[in-house]
This record gives C-alpha cells, structure tokens and sequence, in this order.
C-alpha cells in the first residue's frame, strides 16, 4: 500500500519510484518525428532535391517493410526504420508541396475565400494574418494576408475578397517555412464576411468577452491574454517583458507550452478536495476544451491541448506505459496530419513538457520530498511539474527566446495558485461581462484585482537582480542535449540519496566553471544587430563596455547572448533617443552592470527625455557617472576619450551625442596600434568642429554617423578620416532609407570597407597590433 504524503513526513527513507519503460510505440514516434522535421527543415533550402529524396525515401520504407515481415528477428529494427523512413517521406512531400504552391500561385490574382487562423497583427496601415486561402478551383494553401484599413481580424472568422499572391524567400524567412506558409496574399478589394454558424456566434462571443474584459491597464491586458488568447494588448508592454525575464511567457501564449502545468495545477486543486479519478480527468479535458475555443481554436492550442490531455492521463491516471503509447499515437497524429508542425515551436514545447512529465515527475517529486521546505503540496506540485516539464524543454526554449530565467522555478511556485485563480475568474468574469454588460465595470474591476496581483508578483520578481541571462545556443544543438540528458537520467534513475545529490553538484559547478573558457577573450569591437537602433560591444581582457542598446529588447538580448555577456562593466549612453537607449531597462534585468555612463550635461538637462533616460538610470541601482569633453577612461586594452559634445545645444538630441576617440593599445607600448571613432547620432557639422579642432584625425574604424544618413558625413570629412573600415548600425528595409546611397558613395570613395548591420547582421572587429579582421554574421 503506497505512503500518504504526511506518512512520509520526517521519514528518513523515500522510496523511489519505479523506472518507467520506454514502449515501441513511443520510441518509434520521437524516430518519426525527427526523420520528419530533419527533411522538412531542410526542404526549405533544398527544394530541386526533393523528387530524388522522395524516390529514395519510398524505396527504403519497402526495403524495410520486407525486412520487417520477413525476418520476425529483426522487427523492432523494421519498425524504427520504417517510422524514419515514413517520416522522412512526409516531411520531403509536404516541403515539395509548399514550394510546388509557392510556385503555381506566383503572381496570381483572384477572388479568394479566407479563413483566418490566429488573431491578426497590425501591419502597417493595416492587419496581416495567417490563413487558409482558396481560390476557385483549387486546394487552400496557407498565406499570410494583408489588409489595408481593417480592424483587427479574430481567429475563425472567414472573408471573400480580390487578392494578389507573391511566393515567400523560404531562404530568408523562416517563421513562413515553420507555419507551412507558401507566401503572402494581399487584399485588393474591401472584404465580405462568409464565417458560417456556428463559428461566426463562437467568433462573436470570443470577440464580446474580448472587449468586455478590455485593456484598460496592464491588467486587463493580462487578462484577455490568460482568458481569450489575445495578445495583441500586452506584447508590447513591460509587464509582458516581466514575464519574458521570469520565464512565464508561455501563461499569456496560445502554444501551450506549459499547458500540462495549467491544467495540472486544476488538478491539484481537486485532489485536495478528493475527486474521483474519473472525475478529475473528465473535468480537466472539459477545462482544455473550453480554453481551446475561448482562445480561438487555433491549430497550436489544439496540439497543446491533445499533448496535455496525454500527460494528465499519464500523471493522474497512474499507468505511465499506457500514457507513453498514448504521446506516440497523439504524434503519430498530429505530424501526420500536418507535417510543418513537426518544426513548430509549439508543438515541440508542449511535446517536450508532456514527456518530461509523464517519464520524471515522479522521480522529481521524490527528490524534493526529502527537503522539509518542500514538503508542502501547494509548494511540492508544481515545483515537481515545472522542473520535470524543463528538463527536456528548457534548452529548446532558450535556443527560441535567447533568455535563461534563473527565476523560474521561483517564479513557477508564486505564479502556481495565482495563474489558476486569475484565469478562472477571468474567464468567469468575462463570460458575465459579455451577458450582463450593466455588469461589467464592477465586475471588471474584481476581475482586475486577482489579475493585477499575479502581475504585481511577476513584475516583483523581474526586478531580482539579473532574473534572467542571454543564453544562446543551437535548436539542434539544444534538443541533443536534452535527449542525451533524459536518457542518462533514465539510465541511472537515480535514487533520492544525499551522495548523488552531491555528485552531480560537483559535476554542476565543474560545467559552470568550464563554460566561461569558451568565451572569446580576444579584443574586439562588435556592432550589435539590434534593427533601427544601436548598440556597440568593446571587449578587452575580461572588461565590457556597451554603448547604447538599441530599442528592440528580444534582439538586444539574443546578441548578448551569442556573445555569451551576462556582465557589462560599463553602460555608456551617447543621447536620449529611444534607439539608443529604449533597451536599458531590459538590459539590466538581464545583465549585471556596475555602472552607467552619461553625458555630464544630460545629467543637468531640463529636457523630458533626458530627464526620462537619468530617472530610469537610477532606478536601476547601479552607479551613474557623468563623463564631459576630454575625458577618458579605461577598457581593458582601449582607451576611450570623450571628443564630443562642448556643451548641450539640444536638449540631449543628436548634435549632443557623446563622441568617443577609441584608442587600442594591443602590445602595451604606448603606442596606439587602431583607433575606432563612434559618432553616436552625431552628424556632419559635429563632425567638422571635431576635425577642425584636432580632436579627431586618421581613423581606422568609423561607427558612420546617425545610421548613415545623407547629412552624417562629408567627403571632405571622410577624406580627413579616411577610415580603413566603416559599420553602419540600421535595420533591414527601414523606413528612413538608411544609409543613404550619398553617403554610402563617399565612404567607398575614400576606400573604406562598409559592412551594414542590415546585410551583414553581427559585425565584429579583432583587433591586434598588426591587423583588424572583420567577421560578419551573414553575408550580404
């Protein structure tokens, strides 16, 4: 007879639960689904291969197949070759199929029925949206549409307009190839609503609890999130940042990735109050379906939904083989029925989290039952769901968001009682404010209320110093580990003993020590892809400088960490502009930085933006130090000296931008081997007092200023610097036409080498004392 929980309380013996077996059907999947991802990634880039790997894919499912039947001996190798082989065939199929659509669509242009499927997205002027398209006579292919002038779309609703189709460069844009979108479809006509019932009611009601909830504050933007799916109101807000750095994204996002923990949380709630099995399994599938249709019924919810549900018969159903079938089947189906999901990140999130659940939560919970602290149900549940979910999800995640939340398991545990409550109440709420909408201001404001404490919790917990770091690393890369990981763990299924808690301690740390050799510790000067922003990285012999961060947080963070920087020494800001300094906030959540460094006349500037940029300085806790003409201070093996500005004339705009002399002194001689110029937004009549004075002369690389614009440098100002190598930092297709083809003109003129940001993604410049080599992230 098993142990209660209490019953083991204080109890020096916690039995270990037994290992689960890994049945053929499952194992046969994982090989299915990875055969079938590998070919269809790769079909993206290869297409002209596709007909041969097919014919070859085909021959081997045959050759297998005799084997198979042939000889009994060798079946279970049959089985897996065969899944691999089957999957195989369908990813290259379903690849060649959305280049064969790509292709016979080209430059089409026709009335067209359209299916929405997610919650659209401004574009411009307008909303883009994927969706199924049909046009007469044809099979529906998956677009993304455009609409000029058009209120947000709702997943669900249908439409009959004029519209032109363009193919997608699979090459380049990878979020097309992972939807199995074929290319973009553009509205040329006003639409005509087609949504049949009962979808149009479930669409209106959906859309009427939507705006019933409404997005007053940041907390009624978390609730339409929790309770609708929509999003739209909250991405771009901090609180929806707050949640990024805690590693609570997931709870305002459709893909389910943590879904298993949501529901399993219900689940908890109803073992307290002793519910049948049956019953307890019936109301949480009731549960997910209700969310599945208030969210929209979009494709990536219903995958979660299926994975989830698997997971709850395995970890309330008590029959772990049963269950392993079960997540088998369930991707046997899915992948089947749709090959691009089996490289979307939804899918492999809640595929990720279920398995990690059903196979060792149980080994996690008798883990943590002998720390007292934990003992607690209300502590012990979700903890052992969370870290049992990110044991093979985690990697996978920060290969996605470049982010590893040191916080989330902390954050997990607050949010456990919290997420359940403001998500029923909401949904609750919601339903009521759409009925009764006399109702809805008293109503709203209660369900604002448990909202708003959830997001006061998540936003406390951001504020940790450094509650997440940039953390980059391989898809590829990042699922090998964790298949590598579960299976030693599955291998040694080790028993709740202190000494191997102890060893793999020391293993932990022997890893944490050895990670920090890997880094490049050479000199270096790196301009960040950020967009239409900048950011400038100075390394030098274990020191960090940043200059500006751009304003785009996900790009920042994702450079920092492909640079492995979970340190800054200095944060020095040249102006107030937010795309030079729109991300400090989030850095500082991410990194720690012991200082900021700012104009000395910025600090005594009367104007709102500088006021802004000081104001969020100091609340970051770090110290400020203010830097004015002539002054210089030290970076590892640079020398940075202050050449700009004299005094504000703008208020803390572009003519006021800090300008810094950039010396490299590689061999210690005195002598400076390179010298960079980093303008800032300064531009040309800054430029030319700077030269005029002498405080600036021959250059070897030249930060162009404000983005290249057509007024950030003169030919004779370049002719006088004459850089060997010049970066421009501007986003890919912006709007301002940066950088100027005049300005790009003059720099090839005077025979500067011009890397861009927008062609060459990463650009970054070792330094030694007898060479500069330039590395691009890609090539133009």
């Amino acid at each position: 007879m098993p142990l209660a929980r209490n019953e083991l309380l204080g109890a020096k013996h916690i039995p270990c639960p037994p290992r689960p077996t890994l049945t053929l059907v499952f194992m046969s999947s994982l090989f299915f689904w990875a055969a079938c991802a590998s070919t269809y990634a790769t079909g993206a880039m290869r297409p002209r291969q596709a007909d041969t790997f097919i014919a070859i894919v085909a021959l081997t499912i045959c050759m297998a197949s005799i084997i198979m039947f042939v000889f009994k001996k060798t079946r279970l190798f049959g089985i897996i070759i065969t899944s691999i082989a089957i999957g195989a065939l369908l990813g290259s199929v379903n690849a060649l199929s959305v280049h064969t659509d790509a292709q016979r669509f080209e430059g089409v242009s026709a009335s067209a029925d359209i299916t929405v499927l997610e919650d659209s997205h401004s574009y411009g002027t307008g909303e883009s949206v994927l969706a199924t398209v049909a046009f007469p006579d044809c099979p529906s292919i998956v677009c993304t549409v455009t609409i000029s002038k058009c209120e947000p779309l709702i997943a669900g609703q249908q439409f009959r307009s004029q519209v032109s189709f363009r193919s997608a460069d699979f090459s380049k844009n990878k979020y097309a190839w992972a939807d199995g979108s074929c290319g973009t479809c553009k509205t040329l006509s006003e639409y005509q609503d087609i949504t049949p019932s009962p979808i149009k009611e479930l669409v209106q009601l959906r859309k009427a609890i939507i705006e019933a909830i409404g997005a007053d504050d940041e907390s009624h933007a978390l609730l339409q999130a929790l309770v609708c799916g929509y999003r739209r109101n909250i991405k771009d807000t901090d609180l929806y940042t707050s949640f990024q750095a805690c590693g609570l994204a997931h709870l305002v996002a459709v893909s389910g990735a943590h879904l298993v923990i949501v529901t399993g949380l219900f689940a908890s709630v109803l073992k307290c109050f002793r519910a049948p099995r049956k019953l307890t399994i019936g109301m949480l599938i009731a549960v997910m379906a209700s969310y599945y249709i208030i969210a929209g019924m979009p494709v990536s919810a219903l995958r979660a939904s299926v994975m989830s549900t698997l997971g709850l018969l395995s970890f309330f159903g008590g029959r772990r083989p049963s269950s392993l079938n079960s997540i088998g089947i369930g991707l046997y189906a899915i992948i089947s029925l749709s090959p691009a999901s089996s490289v979307s990140a939804s899918l492999v999130l809640s595929a990720l989290s279920t398995i990690g659940i059903v196979l060792f939560a149980p080994l996690v919970s008798a883990w943590l039952d002998r720390i007292p602290l934990l003992q607690l149900p209300f502590i012990a549940e979700p903890l052992s769901l969370t870290l049992s979910a990110s044991l093979l999800s985690q990697l996978y995640a920060c290969s996605l968001f470049n982010l590893l939340p040191v916080v989330a398991p902390l954050a997990n545990v607050v949010s456990a009682p919290l997420f359940p409550l403001a998500c029923g109440i909401g949904l609750i709420a919601g339903i009521a404010m759409a009925i009764a909408p006399p109702l809805a201001p008293l109503i709203s404001q209660m369900s604002g209320l448990v909202s708003g404490i959830l997001a006061g919790a998540v936003h406390a917990l951001s504020l940790a110093p450094v509650s997440s770091i940039p953390f980059a690393i391989d898809t590829a890369v990042a699922l090998a580990i964790s298949a590598g990981l579960a299976f030693a763990l599955w291998i040694s299924w080790p028993q709740p003993r202190a000494h191997t808690a102890l060893i793999a301690a020391v293993l932990a740390c022997l890893v944490a020590c050895l990670i920090p050799l890997l880094h490049d510790s050479s000199d270096k000067l790196v301009m960040l892809d950020v967009g239409q922003g900048d950011a400038i990285l100075v390394e030098s012999r274990g020191t960090t400088l940043l200059i500006d961060t751009g304003n785009e947080d996900a790009l920042l963070i994702e450079q920092l960490a492909k640079q492995q920087i979970i340190h800054i020494d200095s944060v020095l800001v040249t102006h107030a502009d937010d795309d030079h300094c729109g991300s400090l906030e989030v850095l500082s959540r991410s990194v720690s930085i012991d200082r900021i460094i700012l104009a000395q006349g910025m600090l005594e500037c009367s104007g709102d933006s500088a006021q802004s940029l000081v104001e969020q300085s100091r609340s970051i806790g770090c110290d400020i130090v203010g830097v004015g003409l002539d002054d210089e201070f030290r970076v590892g093996a640079f020398t940075a000296h202050i050449v700009w500005p004299h005094e504000f004339t703008q208020e803390g705009g572009n003519a006021d931008s800090l300008c810094i002399s950039l010396e490299h002194d590689g061999n210690d001689d005195g002598i400076s081997d390179t010298t960079a110029f980093l303008t800032g937004d300064a531009e040309k009549e800054q430029i030319e007092a700077m030269v005029q004075e002498g405080r600036i002369g021959h250059i070897d690389i030249l930060k162009v200023g404000h983005h290249g614009s057509r007024n950030g440098l003169t030919t004779e100002e370049a002719a006088t610097l004459h850089p060997s190598v010049a970066l421009v930092s501007c986003g890919m297709g912006n709007r301002y036409g940066h950088p100027a083809p005049e300005t790009v003109n003059t720099l090839e003129s005077v025979g500067a080498a011009l890397f861009r940001t927008d062609l060459n993604g990463c650009i970054t410049c070792k330094l030694t004392p007898e060479r500069i080599t330039v590395s691009c992230e890609k090539d133009n």
